[in-house]
């Protein structure tokens, strides 16, 4: 039984919470009949709407789906260690495996489509290299262009979502942890230590609404060494990093916070 298969994202611009990375797949035989059942981008459905398709996805016969949750802690490590993970490459490798994971069950994928994030071309390649006998279709709003993506879609937005209902029991009102809404910058200022700044377990350190609130905590400096050459004479270093006292001791040290 030959499948296609859709991969979509959920929490990509939050400061709170993790990105969850979802894919959704169903036999090609069933692609007009499933198509009909009125999936669409998660955006653009309500809360009841999303949970309700959502399990009528896991209900369907034949119907496939895997989530893969990063962490804020993930995101602000890969981000800010020494050699730097962007986020977009986070992204197409939550995607890659993903579908190694469909593979590994033995589900039979012929086509795939994903929300593209980045150059679709690039992004299409990449994965194309990684899986020579799949044919890929990367484009900019796959969500609302293929009912499969958008199927994806709402598993990643319903999955986010019960873990920012989850962190609220715990943190309190964090709002959806958008930048932009204010129920979440009232929580991060409100939030703040005044030496270690954020819990990277729910917070995003990496994500600049959390360095401009923290542009005031305490640095960590230290010089750099010189490499030392008999043949040269040795002169004293007078440049110095300036870290976050948290991003200092969490990755230098392997503190937890």
């Amino acid at each position: 039984m030959e499948y296609e298969v859709g991969i979509d994202e959920a929490g990509r611009g939050p400061v709170i919470g993790p990105m969850v990375y979802a894919c959704c797949g169903w036999p090609i035989a069933n692609k007009e009949e499933y198509s009909k059942l009125g999936f669409a981008d998660s955006k653009v459905l309500t809360e009841q709407q999303r949970d309700s398709l959502f399990g009528i996805i896991k209900n369907l016969e034949h119907v496939v789906y895997r989530t893969k949750a990063l962490s804020s802690d993930i995101i602000s490590t890969s981000m800010l260690s020494r050699q730097k993970i962007s986020l977009n490459v986070i992204s197409m490798d939550s995607a890659r495996d993903l579908i190694q994971e469909l593979l590994d069950s033995k589900i039979n994928i012929k086509n795939v489509y994903v929300d593209t994030v980045g150059n679709p071309a690039f992004y299409q390649e990449r994965l194309q290299n990684s899986f020579p006998g799949i044919n890929f279709h990367v484009t900019a709003k796959a969500d609302s262009l293929f009912p499969v993506v958008s199927a994806a879609s709402i598993c990643a937005k319903v999955t986010r979502d019960s873990f920012i209902k989850d962190m609220a029991e715990s943190l309190g009102e964090i709002g959806c942890g958008y930048p932009s809404d204010p129920i979440t910058q009232n929580w991060l200022k409100s939030n703040m230590d005044p030496v270690f700044g954020f819990n990277s377990q729910h917070i995003r350190l990496s994500w600049k609404t959390c360095t401009d609130l923290m542009k005031n905590l305490p640095q960590v400096s230290w010089p750099i060494e010189a490499e030392k050459d008999e043949n040269q004479i040795q002169i004293e270093p007078t440049m110095h990093h300036c870290y976050y006292l948290q991003d200092f001791l969490k990755l230098k040290h392997g503190f937890k916070f």
